[in-house]
């Protein structure tokens, strides 16, 4: 399962617009911040940053740069990727919607072999019998 779940977030990704992704980021930024029990001052002071630009990140006015990027999940202690990631439940949402489609066309297309593999046998069976 967590293979699929990295499977899902390398597609949820390429699937993510540039608000989106800017929005997972302001989201994940505020909750590792909570997290680390930091206010958004004492953040922007271990990172290097003025507070203004920290609110201006947090509130999606601004993008930051790879560097920024990497600084502020130093100061987080979590990897940069997780600042992007969506949050495990929405990846579970997905993996599980995926998995539903998979499944529903799987089971289709066995409906489909099935009723042509009947078909096929039906046929033969009629063609034997014409040919006695």
């Amino acid at each position: 399962m967590a293979q699929s779940v990295k499977f899902i977030l390398c597609v949820y990704h390429v699937a993510m617009t540039a608000d989106e992704l800017q929005q997972t980021f302001v989201t994940n930024l505020k909750r590792a911040r909570t997290k680390a029990g930091l206010s958004q001052m004492k953040l922007a002071e271990l990172a290097d940053f003025s507070v203004g630009y920290i609110g201006d990140l947090e509130s999606g006015r601004r993008w930051c740069t790879l560097d920024s990027l990497a600084r502020i999940a130093e100061v987080l202690h979590v990897y940069p990727h997780e600042l992007l990631a969506p949050p495990p439940q929405e990846l579970e949402h997905e993996f599980k919607s995926v998995q539903r489609k998979y499944f529903s066309l799987l089971e289709k297309l066995l409906h489909e072999n099935l009723a042509a593999g009947v078909q096929n046998a039906i046929s033969s069976t009629l063609t034997a019998l014409s040919t006695e």
